[in-house]
Order: C-alpha cells, then sequence, then structure tokens
C-alpha cells in the first residue's frame, strides 16, 4: 500500500503535472482505497498502520514543500468489504 502512495506521488509530480498544479494552486489529492474487517473477532491491525505511516509520509511531504509546491491532502476510502457498496457509488 506505502508502494502504491508512492507510484502515486510520482505520477503527479511529472513536469507537465508540475506545471498545472503551480497554476491551479489547490492540494494534490490521493485517495487510499482500504477494505477494513468488523466481522472478524482478532483486528491484525493492517488498516490503522497504513493509515498512520501514510499520514507521516503525507505530513513530510507537507513540511518539504509539498508537491509542486502544492500540499498533499490524502483521502481514505474504505469499503469495509461491502460488496455492494461499490454497487451504490458507481
Amino acid at each position: 500500500m506505502f508502494a502504491a502512495c508512492l507510484l502515486a506521488l510520482a505520477a503527479v509530480s511529472t513536469p507537465a503535472a508540475a506545471d498545472e498544479a503551480e497554476a491551479s494552486g489547490r492540494p494534490v489529492t490521493v485517495k487510499v482505497l482500504l477494505s477494513s474487517r468488523s466481522d472478524a473477532c482478532y483486528d491484525p491491525g493492517d488498516t490503522l498502520a497504513i493509515k498512520r505511516l501514510t499520514r507521516i509520509e503525507q505530513q513530510r511531504v507537507n513540511e518539504s514543500g509539498g508537491i509542486a509546491g502544492r500540499k498533499l491532502q490524502v483521502e481514505f476510502l474504505d469499503d469495509q468489504r461491502d460488496n455492494e457498496q461499490d454497487r451504490r457509488e458507481h
């Protein structure tokens, strides 16, 4: 998951994206897809770890100037393993 975030960051920091980014001044938004579980008696902690590590990286990127001068914003999209939720959103 962490690698996916880094790939998303690399994709937005291309020269063409940087020109558009500087012109708009809006934050760069990266959406992280999660699938947490509430039906198990044991929580392995992976969802919490993904959120925590992503927020740490978001803070690091923003403290170092963001992406092409724009702040990084992260949104977590959690389907909670509900297949019907995917159908309702499309």
